[in-house]
């Protein structure tokens, strides 16, 4: 006879805790989704949250404080907040109980110090390698060891971490995909709003990138120069706020580009759904740069949308899984070849897109790590 046997674990309380607005870190967003839908009970301490989140939360059964302390515009000012925010924490964690505290982010380490810390089961989630933050490195390099499981975003930081800080075990890989991605139905109901830019988005084959745009730190000049070959059935859409009148300059190389303004989640996922390829750059000026971890590509991914990265080890994934091609960032010949590859192979780039986003399984891995430390 043969008996089937489920295993269960306890639910888990588990006290969040974050120096920064939450609306700015997405994959800690994640986390609690994955963490309360796997059963355990989450309190969160944040500096910031706004009402789209809240009410998120407050449907899931996430509980929040919010301690105002990340506005600081100076030296003096973040020293401050800082005291003030290890103070407030010190008052939450003797006052709640809990089994772990999960932190977030190099400045929270920062924040909390060691000694708040002593006696005390808690997990790190380090989203950056905090490499021009010698403070927050400082401060991990005090923690870390002692933590219960540690997660980043991408394998080869993790890497880089079990080197710098000697670590018997290497952090465990926890990309950057968002936990969910808005159905059709959600995003069919923003049509009307965003109805100016759906016209272009159907008539043509839209090359986009999003984010952050900046020709001193993601220079886009060869993409914009292979999209300008292409020939009419093709545009550039740049969206996103361009702070330094970047735009104005890729406009010289094509005058066709076009330039949409930032627009909030999950509202701009609207235009990634309706993108033909998207693009992801960075410039490999640091390590954190070159060993980047960016939610687009999960984004992209979930859409089956095919991707053109530049030539860095971050972005490679893009290429190893089928997903799209990797380029030289000032090689206008190699992104434009990579343009028509996909072209003219579009249906393969997609389904790899979309299987690479399936495949990721962020909810597995942390209950597989939880349910280890049980």
């Amino acid at each position: 006879m043969i008996f089937c046997v489920e295993i269960y674990y306890l639910e888990m309380k588990i006290l969040v805790i974050n120096k920064n607005q939450i609306y700015n870190i997405p994959p800690l967003i994640s986390v609690i989704y994955i963490l309360r839908d796997l059963g355990h009970e989450v309190h969160l301490v944040t500096c910031g949250i706004n009402d789209t989140i809240a009410s998120e939360f407050k449907n899931r059964g996430v509980t929040f404080e919010v301690a105002d302390y990340a506005n600081a515009s100076n030296s003096i000012a973040k020293v401050c907040e800082y005291l003030l925010f290890h103070s407030y924490v010190k008052r939450v964690l003797k006052n709640l109980t809990y089994d772990y505290v999960w932190i977030e982010g190099g400045n929270t380490v920062r924040a909390i110090g060691k000694n708040l810390l002593s006696g005390k089961k808690y997990i790190l989630q380090i989203s950056e390698l905090h490499e021009d933050a010698p403070g927050q490195l400082a401060a991990i390099s005090k923690v870390i060891h002692q933590a219960q499981a540690v997660f980043m975003p991408e394998y080869n930081r993790t890497a880089i971490y079990q080197a710098w800080f000697k670590l018997l075990r290497r952090p465990y890989v926890l990309p950057n995909k968002p936990y969910f991605i808005p159905s059709e139905k959600e995003l069919a109901g923003l049509s009307d709003k965003y109805s100016n830019y759906i016209d272009l988005f159907k008539s043509k084959k839209v090359i986009l990138y999003q984010g952050w745009i900046s020709k001193r730190n993601r220079d886009m000049s060869a993409f914009v120069e292979a999209t300008a070959r292409l020939g009419d059935d093709f545009a550039f859409v740049m969206m996103g706020r361009d702070t330094e009148n970047s735009v104005q300059y890729y406009k010289k190389l094509y005058p066709k580009l076009v330039h949409i303004d930032f627009i909030p989640a999950p509202d701009y996922m609207l235009l990634t759904s309706l993108s033909y390829i998207g693009i992801i750059v960075y410039n490999p000026d640091k390590l954190n740069q070159t060993y980047c971890a960016p939610n687009k590509i999960y984004e992209y991914g979930a859409f089956g949308k095919p991707m053109i990265g530049n030539n860095l080890p971050g972005l490679h994934i893009i290429e190893d899984l089928g997903a799209g091609r990797v380029a030289e960032q000032d090689d206008a010949e190699a992104l434009y070849s990579a343009i028509k590859d996909i072209d003219s192979n579009y249906q393969n780039f997609s389904n790899s897109a979309k299987r690479m986003y399936d495949d990721c399984d962020n909810k597995e891995t942390i209950r597989r790590v939880l349910s280890q430390l049980k």
